[in-house]
């Protein structure tokens, strides 16, 4: 039974979480960083340079006619790291459940007790995460249109009107639902274990 496929699954998802934890960390590190410094230097961080604007699948080089407010660029950069960096430490967060989850299935027992309070945890989590990246997204595209000034900049003759229109994704709420359910399952499978071992 030392062989069989679930420990090794397990082993080999462990070690995965182990590696996605440590880089989410590092990453999460690195955007506090930027983060802070950029609230520091401002407006030098990104001065002097080619300026670009990406906007999805189309990339725009403006050059010195370019009105930018380099106050709200700050802004913009801060709060997409500062968001970043705190969706990063939720990822090595909800990495260290999986891998107290991943603890008894190593050893073929995947209803321990704590398993199901874990996905719990994952599940409220990826709400956590879910949401705030989504909030994060909708503030970082308001303070990129104040930064870039980008109704100026996108006035034409052929253009009768700009409009701004924020969206939100709830992908993630499928995935917390899906999860939250999973919890019950395992509940109701730890009971069955209990119920085993007392039999035994």
């Amino acid at each position: 039974m030392n062989n069989s496929k679930m420990n090794r699954v397990a082993k080999n998802l462990d070690i995965l979480a182990n590696v996605a934890g440590k880089i989410t960390a590092a990453a999460g590190i690195l955007c506090i960083i930027i983060a802070v410094l950029t609230l520091i230097f401002g407006g030098k961080m990104f001065s002097d340079g080619a300026v670009t604007l990406d906007l999805d699948f189309v990339k725009f080089h403006l050059n010195n006619n370019a009105d930018i407010n380099e106050q709200f660029l700050k802004y913009y950069v801060f709060a997409a790291t500062l968001g970043g960096g705190i969706i990063c430490f939720l990822v090595y967060y909800i990495s260290r459940l999986l891998r107290s989850i991943l603890s008894p299935m190593k050893a073929e027992r995947p209803f321990e007790a704590g398993t199901p309070e874990c996905l719990k945890k994952v599940g409220w989590a990826i709400l956590i995460g879910g949401f705030l990246s989504e909030l994060v997204g909708i503030l970082a595209r308001a303070l990129l249109i104040k930064a870039y000034s980008l109704g100026d900049l996108f006035s034409s003759a052929a253009i009768e009107k700009t409009e701004f229109v924020f969206t939100m994704q709830f992908d993630f709420v499928l995935i917390a639902c899906a999860v939250f359910l999973l919890s019950y399952i395992f509940t109701y499978g730890q009971v069955l274990q209990q119920d085993a071992d007392e039999t035994l």
